[in-house]
This record gives C-alpha cells, structure tokens and sequence, in this order.
C-alpha cells in the first residue's frame, strides 16, 4: 500500500500536468489561424427573402442593397399615406408573412450575369476577387474574431422565430432589437455587426446558408482573409477553416459586391 500511495505521489504531478494540457492546449492551438484556402464560386443566386427584409430595417448593414430596399420601403410608405391602394401594407416588410419579393430590381446587374462562373469566392459580374483583396489574417484578427464568436454564442438566446416573433423566418440583430435571443441568422447578423464596428471590411464578411449532416438549414458567418476562409458558427465555440466543416453549401454573399449572392459550382 505504502508503495503504491509513494509511486502515486511521484506521478501525480505528471498526470495532472497531463489533464491540465487537454484543456489549455487546444485554446493555445486557437491562438493562431489554422490553415484554410479560398471557396469557389459558381452562379448567382437569390437573395433570401428574410435577408432582404432585414435590408429594409438596417440599411447601414447591407450597403447598396439596404440603401435600395430602405429608399423602396420609403416609396411604399408615401403612396400608402396618399390613398394609394394599389400598394398593399404588407409590401412594406419584404420577405415577412411569405410574400415574395422582386429582387431582381436591387440585383438586376447580377442577375445579367447568372451564368458566370468565376472561379474564387468573390468574383462576380465580371469583376474576380483574389485572396490578396481580402484582410491578412493577423493575431489581432483573429483574436477579434475569436471574441467576437464567444460574446455572441454566449450572450444569445437561441429560439426559433417562430416563438420569438410569432412568423416563419425573421432576421434581427439580437443584441439591438431582438432581446438577446434569435435564430442561427441572427447570431450571423450580430457578429457580422460586431465585427463592421471593428473596422473589419464588409466585403470580408459573408452570411452563408448551408445545410448541416442532419439535414436541416442553418447559417453561419463566413469570413474571408488573404489566407484563405473560415467559418463562425453558433453550434460550437471554435473557428474553422470552411473546407473543415461537415456541411453543404447552399449559397453566400459575394466578397466584391456584399448584396449579391453566389453558389457553389455545379459538380
């Protein structure tokens, strides 16, 4: 007994030195970008429907296209104020309660070019997007990102739409106007956010839709670097490279142009 009690004493130290480092090793390992490369781009798509409504609510969010659907929700307003009864006041919430939007008006020079296919993440409308546009990923980067990601996984609520606001899909910045709590999009709006007042570029910042291993549709932040891109999710606490995680792509933002939409290539 006296020899097993001694040989544990002389072991502990080791042992304990070796549990300690399965938990401090993998936060050191993220203290730097794992490797990653560049998504391809096939054709463009359509916006969702949801993102183009939350355009209408924050246009400072959506750059050219929130500009338009802002300058569109105003027209709206006045023919419905002046009597005008072609306009119906549902149209003022694109997206909302299932109606379907024209977005060919916000992305009609996209739309012109359906069938381009560019072949890295960003390239669209004749207009290709090297990793080199894109920000280096520095350690203050990615320590921003990694704060960022842990702030709004943890300070969100998760619950569906419709038990939040009472309709099917309905994107929000949880942290301004949706009380703390929302769906996979609206932790991608808030980290976006979080990230555009840090002064990381837009054009770096992409909602993506995908869809995971167990079928359903989810959305996770995309965030493009000079080294290649990497994905913020609110289903786990660590960054990875896009080619690293076990989804399919369904469609994201383009780096040049944050309001159109792209594909992957078809296989």
């Amino acid at each position: 007994m006296r020899l097993i009690f001694s040989t544990f004493i002389r072991i502990a130290p080791a042992f304990g030195a070796a549990l300690l480092s399965l938990f401090v090793i993998p936060a050191a390992a993220q203290s730097v970008a794992p490797p990653s490369s560049s998504m391809a781009v096939g054709s463009i798509a359509e916006p969702p429907q949801g993102y183009l409504a939350f355009c209408g609510r924050h246009s400072d969010q959506c750059g050219r296209a929130g500009a338009y659907m802002a300058e569109s929700a105003k027209s709206r307003a006045v023919a419905m104020s002046s009597g005008d009864d072609t306009v119906h006041p549902a149209s003022t919430s694109p997206g909302i309660s299932g109606q379907k939007f024209d977005w060919q008006g916000v992305f009609a020079p996209a739309a012109a070019n359906r069938d381009l296919r560019p072949t890295s993440l960003g390239g669209v409308a004749g207009t290709l997007m090297t990793a080199s546009s894109f920000p280096a990923m520095t350690a203050e980067l990615w320590k921003q990102l990694e704060s960022t990601n842990r702030v709004v996984n943890g300070g969100v609520r998760s619950v569906s739409d419709a038990a939040h606001y009472g309709v099917q899909d309905f994107w929000e910045l949880p942290f301004q106007g949706g009380g703390n709590a929302g769906d996979c999009e609206d932790y991608v709006l808030q980290k976006r956010q979080m990230l555009l007042a840090r002064g990381v570029p837009m054009a770096a910042l992409s909602i993506a839709l995908v869809k995971t291993s167990w079928g359903e549709e989810h959305a996770v932040l995309l965030v493009r670097s000079a080294q290649g891109d990497y994905v913020l999710d609110n289903l786990t606490p660590w960054i990875k490279p896009w080619i690293a995680v076990s989804y399919n792509w369904i469609k994201w933002q383009s780096g040049d142009n944050p309001e159109v939409w792209v594909r992957p290539p078809v296989r």
